[in-house]
């Protein structure tokens, strides 16, 4: 189920926002203190697994209206002491592939103690629209009490799709499609928006990487390693930045909710695959543990695939591997707890059809440069990232707000491109990106009552260097500090109002231009003439700020217990990013030309939201438009350099406008899910947008029987015609997969053992937003197998 997310007009467009921000926080704290306050109750029950009637050890249980997380003991009891709520509460339960839910009324005034009179019952593969996220307002949420358009993938459901990489573990997700110059650097798209507009986060802080730069970088994340991932469709850039303006995608460890309730004792996982097409192997493990003062947490995983085969035959150089590993020890206490970890991930991909892709199959004219034997050029991409991380926090503070969180985050990532030029020769690094950054994070904030609010401010710094013959941009050091508020107020027993704003400043410090090497030492060429830059003189490096507001307001109003109606209007800023502004040099097969002069983007969104969940039948159909002023993209010149044709990047206004859907039908003990999703974007000029995904959606039908659950799936898309300047067209395609997966349940183990059959018919289909699809289809028939258990 989808929860919409936004941003709101500042107002003076002379003055972005920074009279609003004024208003925004001592408004938010008046209303918090003027909240009621309600009385304090333990509410108590039992949990026991469906089948068997065991009694449940160690299922997580969430009080979702506090926030609160405690765990059944070896008698499937538990308890929650002295929490402040009135009206409802809504239970939320997960052990394993099990999970389970039960909503509680609690009358006005009541006092003492709520025993749940009937066991809550766990069973496997609860429905999708009963999933619970995070990250649409930074606190959990249900698809009906939420504002934020939110997806999400958990439990079963994530361990059955099997995803290598984010980008493919989200395709066919409402909302998203992937972006990818080969399986190793596939990437999400989010409601059609790419690159700098779209976020990827683990666990609410962004990764470090430099995927949003470049087709051919990937994101250095495992799914292996998730416990959830969240996808936020529209602007999150309040809680979390300004280049959030398309969408966020949080992926969420095991280790994100250890603070609010670490189970005592040793749990884990550990999880084996093998696929067919791309002789694909992955294995992981995670664990952990807690005692009366302490909790730890680690693990690791494997992926490797070698070439992937099509329907048109085997995919040269489309190999992918990334070796990931985590340790982390906390202490808690009462009120105050701490948490620190370390993690390290290698990857190394390859880039099919590299001397196409980055122009070197064009034979040189006499006395240039450029590749000889352009036909046999090899780019791998070689990337190592380290984390170092800190979260420490206090609870129950008592006054306006209750509970507080700070996260100190430094990432290193080495990413080295490597060109072999002819068979046997070793490769010569044409690019190594060095990217250092320090994310720095607080909030104040109060989860519960008539009035939830979160305060906070933000900092990232980051050390950005690039060197090589294909070094584009100069040195640079980036800053951006930002303070937000997010607050959501219950006016009314069916009215519940939206307001929050954000401020925020970036800042680069570029040095120097880089100059290529002609030296010849290497012996080669790397497959461009550097000489032909002259056609071009680079713009001047200049050092560059912005000061930018996003602000957003909304409405939620109840049109029934099973239906709601919500509405959001934004106004979110976007700065330009580091490689819009400097770029000049070949990239990605093009020559990119950054614009220096470049204005922040700022849009105007609208949002209209009809949700439902009643008894077997739930849904949620959106509509929405962006209007973009000073809209950022690469336009294609008639020129080329190098061999290679000129991307400048330029600003135009634009307009984004589209529709969501998606429903889940209960049909006997079957579910039919459902979901489509469009977006028409033109710029100011009149021309589409570049590389705008198609209509598309999937459509899967989910039959339990017994343990066993099978689970048929199509994956569609319309033809796409409505192209940018040199973009070629896209026919539709379907896409026919299937999975079988049978669940073990013993009293502290879970087993699943899942058999998928992806793309049957071996249809040859292509992704219009692949980098490579006039060269390759994807992947064709294949079967995946996998085992995976979980211990508690």
């Amino acid at each position: 189920m989808m929860r919409p997310f936004h941003s709101l007009p500042p107002l003076s467009p002379s003055a972005p926002g920074s009279s609003l921000v004024r208003v925004a926080i001592p408004l938010a704290a008046s209303l918090l203190i003027a909240a009621t306050a309600t009385a304090q109750i333990t509410i108590s029950g039992t949990v026991v697994i469906a089948g068997s009637g065991e009694f449940a050890h160690d299922a997580e249980v969430l009080l979702l209206e506090t926030d609160h997380v405690t765990h059944t003991d070896d008698s499937g009891r538990f308890v929650f002491d002295d929490v402040q709520i009135t009206g409802t509460a809504t239970l939320q339960l997960d052990l394993g592939y099990l999970t389970g839910g039960r909503t509680v009324v609690i009358p006005d005034g009541e006092v003492g103690s709520v025993e749940i009179p009937e066991p809550i019952v766990l069973e496997v593969g609860r429905r999708l629209h009963e999933h619970i996220t995070v990250t649409a307002s930074g606190g959990h949420s249900s698809p009906l009490e939420s504002f934020g358009s939110v997806s999400s993938i958990e439990g079963l459901a994530l361990q059955n799709e099997q995803g290598r990489t984010l980008g493919e573990l989200l395709e066919g997700s409402t909302g998203v499609a992937v972006r990818s110059a080969g399986p190793g650097s596939a990437r999400p798209i989010v409601r059609r928006f790419d690159g700098n507009r779209v976020l990827v986060m683990e666990d609410g802080i962004r990764t470090g990487d430099l995927s949003s730069q470049s087709p051919d970088h990937g994101v250095p994340v495992d799914p292996l390693q998730a416990e959830r991932v969240d996808v936020v469709r529209g602007p999150a850039t309040l809680l979390y930045g300004s280049n959030a303006i398309g969408g966020a995608v949080n992926v969420i460890s095991q280790a994100s909710h250890f603070a609010h309730g670490p189970p005592d004792g040793f749990r884990g996982q550990a999880m084996l695959d093998y696929s067919t097409a791309d002789e694909g192997r992955r294995s992981g493990v995670r664990f952990s543990a807690a005692g009366e003062s302490w909790f730890s947490w680690g693990g690791g995983s494997s992926n490797r695939t070698e070439d992937y085969t099509a329907p048109t035959g085997a995919v040269e150089n489309s190999h992918a591997a990334m070796d990931q590993g985590e340790v982390g020890l906390g202490l808690f206490g009462d009120r105050l707890w701490l948490a620190g970890s370390a993690s390290v991930d290698d990857s190394r991909y390859g880039v099919p059809f590299a001397a196409e892709f980055h122009g070197g199959a064009t034979a040189p004219a006499a006395g240039q440069g450029g590749h000889v034997h352009g036909e046999e050029l090899l780019l791998d991409v070689e990337a190592r990232r380290t984390q170092v991380r800190t979260d420490f926090g206090a609870r129950d503070l008592g006054g306006v707000f209750s509970e507080a969180e700070f996260t100190f985050r430094f990432s290193d990532l080495d990413h080295v491109e490597l060109e072999t030029l002819e068979a046997g020769a070793a490769p010569i690094v044409a690019s190594n990106f060095d990217n250092r950054s320090l994310v720095l994070r607080g909030e104040l904030r109060r989860p519960s009552g008539r009035i939830t609010s979160r305060i906070g401010v933000w900092g990232h710094l980051r050390d950005y260097a690039v060197t090589g013959d294909h070094a584009t941009a100069p040195p640079t050091d980036q800053s951006a500090f930002a303070a937000f508020t997010y607050n959501e107020i219950a006016t009314a027993e069916r009215l519940r109002l939206l307001f929050g704003a954000r401020l925020e400043r970036n800042a680069y410090d570029a040095g120097e231009r880089p100059v290529a090497d002609d030296s010849g030492d290497h012996g080669h060429d790397h497959g461009h003439d550097h000489g032909q830059a002259d056609e071009r003189i680079a713009p001047d490096v200049v050092d560059r700020s912005f000061l930018s507001a996003s602000t957003s307001a909304g409405v939620r109003y109840e049109l029934s217990d099973a239906t709601v109606l919500v509405g959001t209007a934004s106004l979110a800023s976007r700065a330009p990013s580091l490689e819009e502004l400097y770029n000049f040099g070949p990239h990605s097969a093009r020559f990119e030309v950054g614009s220096p002069d470049l204005e922040p983007e700022r849009s105007l969104g609208l949002e209209l939201s009809l949700r439902r969940s009643s008894g077997g039948v739930a849904g949620s159909f959106s509509v929405f438009r962006y209007d973009i002023r000073d809209f950022v993209f690469g336009a294609l010149r008639a020129e080329a350099i190098a061999g290679l044709p000129v991307l400048e990047f330029l600003q135009s206004d634009a307009a984004y406008q589209g529709f969501e859907a998606e429903g889940h039908l209960d049909i006997g003990p079957a579910e039919l899910v459902a979901n489509a999703s469009f977006v028409d974007a033109k710029l100011g000029t009149g021309e589409y947008a570049p590389r705008i995904p198609p209509l598309g959606g999937q459509v899967r039908l989910d039959i339990p029987v017994g343990r066993l659950r099978l689970a048929p799936r199509v994956r569609w898309t319309a033809p796409m015609n409505r192209v940018y300047i040199g973009e070629t067209r896209t026919d539709g395609y379907g896409v026919l997969d299937f999975t079988a997966s049978w669940v073990i349940v013993g009293h502290h183990t879970t087993h699943n053992i899942s058999l998928r059959a992806y793309n049957i018919a071996d249809a040859e289909y292509r992704h219009h937003t692949s980098f490579i699809k006039e060269f390759a289809p994807q992947i064709g028939r294949g079967f995946r197998i996998s085992y995976a258990l979980h211990f508690f």
